[in-house]
Parts: structure tokens; sequence; C-alpha cells
């Protein structure tokens, strides 16, 4: 990642366990990963990630605690065909928002 604070999603990690390479269109059967950087946070702290639908409805939230480098990877996956949103906060401050498409 480039910058103190944001996400990358992708399918292929490095061996740091952070998404190596960012991707944002996926087939239904691949495993997707989304790498959150926050420069407030600290390890332990944990971090909020929601999974929106194209119409805005909420479809998962997903929790992870962030490592002594304050970054985290959550993977997700077992989505139909269609456009996704996902926002990454800590303690309700929002670190970051991307989005996804399954075809």
């Amino acid at each position: 990642m480039k910058s103190d604070e944001g996400c990358v999603i992708g399918t292929k990690l490095g061996t740091d366990g952070k998404v190596a390479e960012e991707k944002t269109t996926f087939t239904a059967d691949e495993k997707i990963f989304m790498t959150v950087r926050s420069k407030s946070g600290a390890k332990g702290y944990r971090a909020t990630v929601k999974i929106f639908d194209a119409k805005g409805q909420e479809l998962r939230t997903l929790w992870a605690d962030l490592d002594s480098e304050n970054v985290v990877t959550v993977p997700f996956r077992n989505f139909s065909a269609g456009r996704y949103v996902v926002k990454a906060s800590l303690n309700d401050q929002k670190i970051c928002e991307g989005s996804f498409e399954i075809r």
C-alpha cells in the first residue's frame, strides 16, 4: 500500500499477508481480500468492514483486529453477480471505501 491510510481489494496476497495486487472485477468463485491500513489505530483495535449491494443495502459486516502495523486483511466470498461497495471504519471513523464487481 502506498499511503498511511486506505484500502486495497484483490485476490493475491503477498508473503506479508496483505493484498499484493489491486483488482476490482472478479468471478463468483474467487476469494476476495481487502487490506485496510489505518494511521490512527493501534494493535488490537478492531476494524469494521461493511459490504453493501448496488442499492445501498447492507449485506455483511466483518470485524478484524489491526496488527502491529495498523493493518488488517479480511477475506470475503460467496457473492452473486453484481456491484458492491465496501466501507471500512475504526471506532466509527471512516478509513476507506472501495468497490468491486462480480461477473
